[in-house]
């Protein structure tokens, strides 16, 4: 109903509900008018342009208002109230209702429980083993399956659907050749390659490298006393050997970037050159800065607040990542070279996740995906992002002048104009230094050949709703 879209906006701008990552998405909204004669057709009211109005209005997951808010919180708020709390605090009652909401929303019932893990979508939950696996049935009558012809993203061949997470990929590829997977993706680059050589493997499993709507970097947290300096943000890219690193780790499965812009995009800066790999301009950028061997033990070092500091960093990685593990080796021995030292800790991936969210962090390797739409740079650039505990912008980067730039592109509607601006603010985070910029892959997925798969350039490389049997499995059956 559109009251469970308004509903949904109502929890997205819920100053207690853990959604602000999603806010600058939809902060243009002034208001939802609901028909008079039809609960299923409303209209929504923008406050300003914005050059993905249709599609974010359009795409967003419904909350069915009955099951998250059994107790009726949220209706006691309009969402043009709900709208002022992005403007103003909630008073003192009014934060006492809007946090019994969020700490229902985010409590173990919604996180947990398979009766309160429902979506709209054409898939229901009916088995989820922590660390083990999760299983999908198709939602009988599914009502997609009429419209899935004029909407191809309502297609739901599969009758059921099963995911199993293996960290170890030695047992994964043992499971694979077994016959107990029938999909894989986000291999090793090597591992990939060694099953491309595998007579088996190719009798039984087609191979794919899609090209991937992601991206690879090294963030640096500027708030840091140490990273505060561009110029060391820019001496340690300059540590990083991205080429060898597409070569090796990556066995050529990679496109070398230097921006947050995906290199198929018309606005993507060509003419911004890549940060080459050179100890001897960082050891000069590092001496601009201060930073000196005084004591010669080989780390050059600096007084930060009176005291004497060396340039010892920690980079984290995701625990189980070979490309994370290989990256981070190579950054530390070509950082020793010009005397930073550089440190390597493993964590689980949400313990990763909620080092970074916290700023707790000095460099950490990090991967975005992008939309398939255009870019909106505010939730990850806009300096509001390091004011909630959610924001995306966690390296520091920003003042007024990018914050303006960022807001310019969202409301430009001239193509044109527009690419000025995309390649404008790139131009900024360039000189800015606020990530050391990898590549983007290419997937590397493996597909049983008794499905008729299709490939896609969003991560995991893959549409699992649009598998469907080839047509010899139909034979005989």
């Amino acid at each position: 109903l559109a009251s469970d879209y308004i509903f949904t906006l109502k929890v997205l701008f819920n100053p207690y509900a853990q959604t602000n990552a999603f806010v600058s998405y939809l902060d243009f909204v002034e208001d939802v008018k609901v028909d008079a004669d039809n609960p299923r057709k409303f209209t929504i009211l923008s406050n300003k342009q914005y050059f993905l109005i249709k599609v974010n209005t359009g795409s967003m997951p419904i909350l069915p208002e009955y099951l998250f808010d059994p107790e009726h919180l949220m209706a006691n708020f309009s969402l043009v109230e709900m709208l002022a709390f992005l403007k103003e605090k909630p008073t003192a009652a009014q934060a006492t209702l809007l946090e019994q909401f969020g700490k229902g929303f985010t409590g173990a019932d919604y996180t947990s429980k398979l009766e309160f893990l429902r979506g709209s979508g054409p898939y229901r939950l009916v088995e989820w083993q922590p660390a083990q696996k999760i299983v999908l049935e198709k939602k009988k009558g599914w009502w997609g399956d009429s419209l899935a012809a004029k909407y191809p993203m309502l297609t739901a061949e599969p009758e059921k659907i099963i995911y199993r997470p293996i960290i170890d990929e030695a047992s994964m590829l043992a499971e694979l050749k077994s016959g107990a997977l029938d999909v894989v993706s986000g291999l090793q680059a090597n591992t990939f390659f060694d099953l491309k050589e595998n007579t088996s493997v190719q009798e039984q499993f087609n191979l794919y490298t899609p090209p991937s709507l992601q991206y690879y970097f090294i963030a640096l947290n500027g708030a840091n006393p140490k990273l505060k300096d561009k110029r060391v943000r820019r001496a340690l890219a300059h540590l990083v050997d991205v080429e060898e690193i597409i070569e090796t780790v990556m066995q050529g499965l990679g496109e070398r970037i230097h921006s947050p812009i995906h290199p198929q995009r018309p606005y993507f800066h060509e003419g911004l050159a890549f940060i080459p790999f050179s100890v001897a301009q960082a050891q000069a950028l590092l001496e601009a800065a201060g930073w000196v061997d005084t004591n010669n033990d080989g780390i050059v070092d600096k007084i930060i607040d009176g005291e004497r500091v060396n340039l010892s960093l920690t980079i984290k990685i995701r625990a189980g990542s070979d490309t994370g593990k290989n990256i981070a080796i190579l950054f530390k021995e070509n950082a020793r070279k010009a005397g930073v030292k550089i440190e390597i800790e493993a964590h689980e991936s949400s313990k990763l996740r909620t080092f970074v969210r916290q700023r707790d962090y000095e460099m950490a390797y990090r991967a975005w995906s992008l939309p398939e739409t255009l870019d909106d740079l505010k939730q990850v650039w806009h300096t509001k992002s390091q004011l909630i505990p959610d924001g995306n912008n966690y390296v520091n980067f920003g003042n007024a002048a990018s914050d303006e730039l960022i807001e310019a592109i969202r409301t430009t509607i001239n193509e044109k104009e527009r690419n000025r601006l995309y390649r404008q603010i790139q131009e900024v985070i360039y000189e800015e230094q606020p990530y050391i910029f990898l590549f983007t892959p290419k997937e590397r997925l493996v597909i049983h050949k008794r499905f008729q798969a299709q490939t896609s350039i969003k991560p995991p490389g893959y549409h699992e709703s649009f598998f469907s049997l080839a047509q010899e499995e139909f034979v005989g059956n």
